[in-house]
C-alpha cells in the first residue's frame, strides 16, 4: 500500500491511497491471508483534530469508503489488533506531512526571473524610478530568436538579487504596438530602458556574461549621470 499525505491550511489531512487492497483475515482453506484486488486510487479528506491521535481513528472515512469486511460465515476468528493498520496510516501521514513542511521552509520561493511585458504594462514598467530595464524584442518564428535557447532565462536569473536591475521581454508577435514605439526592426534585438527612454542597444556577444557585464556597466552609467544632475 503506497500512502501520500498533504495537510492544507484548512486544517485538513489528505490521504491518497495508490493502489489499495484489502485484505481478508477470515480462516480460509489457504494459510495466508487472501487480498481482494479491488482497489483504484482512491482520495480520503479528514479533518484533523488538534489531538494527533484523532487524526485516523477506527471510525474514519475508510470504513465509509471501502465498507468494513466481515468474516466469513463458519470461520474461527483470529486475535488480531484492529487498529494495526491505522496506526500505520496515521504515522505515514504524520511523517508525509513533516516532510512536506521541512520542504516548504527549506527550499526558496522562486520568482519569474524574467517578466513578460506587454501594451497594458510596458510603458509603467520602464518608467519605475531608479530601475533598469533590460529588454529582449523577439518573435516566435525568427530564427535567430529560436537559436537563443533558453539564454535570456539563464541570464534571468544570474541577475536574480540586482535590486535595480529589471529583465524583461516582449513578444513582438504579439504587441506590434509596443515594438513599433520601441523601434525594433530587426529581431532579437536587445535595449536597456530607464526613466522611460532607451539608454542603450546590445550588439556584443550572444552569452550570460556579456549579457551582464554590459547591463552592469549601463547601470553604472546611468546611476551616475542621475547624481550628477541631482
Amino acid at each position: 500500500m503506497a500512502l501520500l499525505a498533504l495537510h492544507s491550511p484548512m486544517n485538513y489531512c489528505v490521504v491518497i491511497l495508490v493502489g489499495v487492497a484489502r485484505v481478508d483475515y477470515s480462516e480460509q482453506s489457504s494459510s495466508r491471508p487472501r487480498r481482494n484486488a479491488k482497489g483504484p486510487i482512491a482520495i480520503e479528506l479528514i479533518q484533523a483534530s488538534d489531538n494527533e491521535s484523532d487524526l485516523l481513528s477506527p471510525s474514519s472515512e475508510f470504513d465509509k469508503f471501502f465498507g468494513k469486511r466481515e468474516p466469513a460465515r463458519g470461520a474461527r476468528k483470529r486475535n488480531r489488533t484492529p487498529t494495526m493498520d491505522l496506526v500505520l496510516a496515521r504515522y505515514l501521514c504524520l511523517s508525509s506531512i513533516l516532510v512536506f513542511s521541512l520542504l516548504s521552509i527549506s527550499l526558496p520561493q522562486t520568482r519569474a526571473e524574467v517578466i513578460t511585458l506587454t501594451a497594458e504594462t510596458f510603458t509603467d514598467k520602464v518608467k519605475e524610478k531608479d530601475t533598469v530595464w533590460f529588454v529582449k524584442f523577439c518573435v516566435p518564428w525568427c530564427k535567430h530568436c529560436k537559436n537563443l535557447g533558453t539564454l535570456w532565462e539563464d541570464f534571468g536569473k544570474e541577475m536574480e538579487g540586482e535590486d535595480e536591475i529589471e529583465i524583461g521581454e516582449v513578444d513582438c508577435g504579439l504587441q506590434k504596438e509596443v515594438c513599433s514605439k520601441a523601434d525594433i526592426h530587426s529581431y532579437p534585438t536587445f535595449k536597456v530602458f530607464y526613466d522611460g527612454e532607451e539608454a542603450a542597444k546590445f550588439k556584443g556577444k550572444r552569452d550570460v556574461e556579456s549579457l551582464k557585464n554590459f547591463v552592469l556597466e549601463e547601470a553604472e552609467k546611468l546611476a551616475a549621470k542621475q547624481l550628477a544632475r541631482e
